[in-house]
């Protein structure tokens, strides 16, 4: 894994945890979440409504909880940037990541780093 700059910190979750801790973590996860990311890659392939359903699945995320998440445009509930900005500004960096292997440090290049980076920087705005 690449070492964190100065300025970064990682995060604080699962950066302090021991390999068994972090096992016992991955085996109380929360079935719902594989389901939730199986309906959310069905829809990115099948295009449909894409914008609502990222909405509808973060919304049921804890990790997302109690923030006021974006919207679709066609619901106008907020301010732009809405879900379809944010998707639209992330496209180039999930294309640079579509065969980034978490499990391999070959993966880790500058270029995958900087798309991460920026995904990171997109998402932010995720919540307003």
């Amino acid at each position: 894994m690449p070492e964190l700059g100065r300025d970064e910190q990682a995060v604080p979750g699962i950066a302090n945890l021991d390999v068994g801790r972090f096992r016992d973590r991955i085996l109380r996860f929360d079935e719902s979440y594989a389901g939730d990311w199986q309906s959310w890659v069905d829809t990115l392939q099948s295009k449909n409504d894409v914008a609502r359903n990222l909405g509808r699945v973060l919304r049921k995320w804890q990790a997302c909880r109690p923030n006021r998440m974006r919207r679709p445009k066609s619901e106008r509930s907020h301010d732009p940037p809405y879900l379809e900005d944010l998707i639209a500004d992330a496209d180039r960096s999930v294309q640079t990541l579509q065969d980034f292997d978490l499990r391999l440090l070959t993966s880790f290049t500058q270029h995958a780093q900087g798309a991460l980076e920026q995904l990171w920087d997109i998402f932010q705005n995720l919540s307003y």
